[in-house]
């Protein structure tokens, strides 16, 4: 996720700009934000590190800040990701290397079945048997007793 985009929401431009403005007395990434500051200025961060609970509770903040209608957490924030990365089809090799997560199982417990995907299915099975007459559908039902065993592996 380090690539420009073009837009408001570029994640490159957006992380420049947050550069820009840190206390230059700072040698820290995550510093905490000035009480009073406006747009035009050239600090917006106090010298001051953020802490650990200041950043685990920040979506929470800003979701109670911006009046959402729900409050999101940082693990929602991740979930979410995953589940756009999941839904859009990019195999879970790739969305782990972005979003930290170590197995593919823990990929797995993010992708659920839409509707979208669950009316899909059920067209897909209809089509399949639209049109058949009575003697032809249980033609097209699987017997596990005529499939020989290499066939039983490419399955």
């Amino acid at each position: 996720m380090r690539y420009a985009t073009e837009g408001p929401f570029c994640p490159v431009a957006s992380f420049e700009k947050y550069l820009q403005h840190l206390n230059p007395q700072n040698e820290f990434l995550f510093q905490r934000p000035k009480k009073n500051t406006t747009a035009d200025s050239d600090v917006w961060y106090d010298n001051m590190v953020v802490g650990e609970r200041y950043l685990g509770d920040m979506m929470k903040n800003i979701s109670k800040q911006a009046g959402l209608s729900q409050q999101y957490t940082n693990h929602s924030i991740r979930a979410t990701a995953v589940t756009i990365l999941d839904k859009s089809g990019f195999q879970a090799r790739h969305i782990m290397s972005v979003s930290g997560h170590r197995s593919e199982s823990s990929i797995r417990s993010y992708s659920k079945t839409d509707e979208a995907t669950k009316k899909r299915i059920s067209e897909t099975l209809t089509s399949a048997t639209a049109g058949t007459s009575g003697s032809d559908f249980p033609a097209m039902i699987y017997d596990p007793q005529q499939i020989t065993e290499p066939a039983l592996a490419a399955t």
